[in-house]
């Protein structure tokens, strides 16, 4: 074999190393055994509540066919003169329920609240809640992604070049005719592929369970679009990957590769995304609601005032003209 061949295959022999060394110690099945378990789960359980929302939201469609659902009758007083008015009519329609929220549910849950507007903002209550999902929420494919994928990524690849500092085989490595770029380029491909064998498998049996048992995701769109969130999935996990390689090339141990691959991951995961959201409070705050009610009534204030004062200038032009009128015909 040519130094060239050498230099060709060698990423791709470290990779296949890496790849054959998690088999052996049981982190490619823990991986797959763990995603699988929480992939289904979680498909699971948002079926469950897919179906729960669907049949509301048929209800709600059969009662807007109902013409003596929501009757309504109004009496109002104003400016003095009273009228009425009476109609009968419905709750706004719900929005139907999306069949990707069994993958990643985000706001679609909250689309079919009914939603009141009159002097207040009334938010009704959901029809037929889940109880379980309003207890203590059901963790979706992002969530298990989020946390699970990012943790597991670091977890491959933490000890890809620690391991070999700890047991002296590093330097054997480099004894041969193979570059740095080529040892850590079969790294992180052994990595990469040691996590996104165990994702794609995973996450093809919740999709699999979700079109044979509760016909869902049969449509093509909705396959492409479950594809794009398996895409996005994986270079999340990929990113994370490369991230455990670097503290891994960094570091001299395993446990203070450990540590800091935890502390690391608690602030991309866990601060940074709250954090975000407090300096966004910061930067724009929201107003409460008393400020709320306050520009409320400031507005109808001015309102008023300007209404007054249309009807003031009003009533001068209509004396004025009654003025005018009176001494035409006086002069007369």
């Amino acid at each position: 074999m040519t130094s060239f061949e050498l230099g060709r295959s060698a990423p791709w022999l470290v990779a296949e190393k890496e790849v054959m060394t998690n088999l052996q110690n049981f982190k490619i099945p823990a991986c797959l055994a763990i995603l699988t378990l929480l992939f289904l789960l979680s498909v699971h359980l948002l079926a469950m509540d897919y179906r729960q929302r669907f049949n509301n939201w048929s209800m709600n469609q059969t009662a807007q066919r109902d013409p003596t659902v929501g009757g309504v009758a109004q009496y109002r007083l104003r400016n003095g003169s009273f009228y009425d008015s009476a109609g009968a009519g419905h709750d706004p329609p719900m929005q139907p329920p999306s069949s990707l929220s069994v993958l990643v549910k985000g706001l679609d849950g909250e689309v079919d609240r009914i939603v009141t507007l009159s002097t207040f903002l009334n938010f009704g209550s959901r029809q037929d809640e889940n109880r379980v999902a309003a207890l203590f929420g059901i963790p979706d494919v992002a969530f298990v992604v989020k946390v699970m994928v990012s943790l597991l990524a670091l977890f491959l690849s933490l000890d890809g070049l620690t391991r070999e500092k700890e047991a002296g085989t590093l330097r054997a490595l480099m004894a041969h005719p193979l570059r740095r770029r080529e040892l850590l380029l079969g790294k992180a491909i052994g990595a990469s592929v040691s996590l996104l064998v165990p994702l794609a498998l995973s996450y093809m049996a919740g999709v699999v369970y979700l079109f044979s048992l509760h016909g869902l995701l049969r449509s093509g769109e909705a396959l492409i679009r479950a594809s794009f969130v398996l895409g996005l999935s994986a270079l999340y996990g990929l990113v994370f990957v490369h991230l455990g390689l670097l503290i891994s090339m960094l570091a001299r141990r395993t446990k203070t590769a450990v540590v800091i691959a935890l502390l690391v991951w608690a602030a991309i995961v866990v601060v940074l995304p709250n954090t975000a959201i407090l300096a966004a409070e910061l930067v724009s705050p929201v107003p409460t609601y008393s400020q709320h009610r306050a520009r409320v009534h400031q507005a109808r204030q001015k309102m008023i005032h300007a209404e007054l004062r249309l009807i003031l200038a009003r009533s001068r032009f209509r004396d004025a003209t009654r003025e005018a009128g009176d001494l035409s015909v006086a002069g007369r």
